[in-house]
């Protein structure tokens, strides 16, 4: 599939050495950058990437950031840019299903689709929600949420769950095992609190 990242700066690499962390490349005008190795492909990335790229190879890329701190690239843009087609996808309003990455202090990063993280900040979960909002929420469980924001020349998508009155949290399957195994108390918490289901036609008013 040909590119068509008219928004991103796209230019051929040479591979310079493979690290740890991805690849040192080279541009034509002598500068070095990194390629880290979620950057490399859309799928995971096997063990024996680092096996597939050789020293002096060509790769087109696509530059992510240029400035003072360092220029960074990445080979699975130079392929496709799921942003370009975002909008049409998961217009405000939407219900997308998407598995959580990571949290922080403001909310929840939530994968939509590889390459597409949307955010659900905490200002956008119900408040009705008892105890501690983290204790909902594990890395690689599966979230259904409605788009509120869709910005994708900023490459940015903002979910949101403030109409629910219930909602049902699901385990993706393949992520759960790679999580330290819970005590008795997170198993009560976490893994057996599951709530109803509810299409946002039939929610019923939030409990005072």
């Amino acid at each position: 599939m040909q590119a068509r990242n008219h928004h991103l700066q796209q230019t051929t690499v040479t591979v310079r050495k493979v690290l740890p962390i991805g690849l040192l490349v080279t541009l034509k005008d002598g500068r070095t950058g990194i390629v880290r190795w979620r950057e490399v492909s859309w799928d995971n990335v096997p063990q024996d990437a680092a096996d597939r790229f050789t020293e002096g190879a060509p790769v087109q890329a696509v530059v992510l950031r240029d400035d003072p701190n360092g220029l960074e690239l990445s080979l699975r843009l130079a392929e496709r840019d799921p942003w370009e087609e975002a909008e049409d996808k998961y217009p405000p309003g939407a219900w997308v299903q998407g598995v959580v990455t990571g949290l922080d202090e403001a909310g929840v990063f939530v994968e939509v689709e590889p390459g597409i993280v949307a955010r659900l900040y905490r200002s956008q979960l119900p408040d009705w929600l008892p105890g501690d909002w983290k204790a909902y929420f594990w890395i690689g469980d599966l979230v259904r949420a409605e788009v509120r924001t869709m910005r994708p020349q900023q490459r940015s998508m903002e979910l949101s769950l403030r109409e629910v009155r219930a909602r049902r949290w699901q385990d993706a399957p393949q992520a759960r095992p790679t999580n330290p195994a819970p005590t008795d108390q997170e198993q009560t918490t976490l893994g057996d609190t599951y709530l109803p289901l509810l299409a946002p036609q039939t929610m019923q008013p939030a409990p005072s």
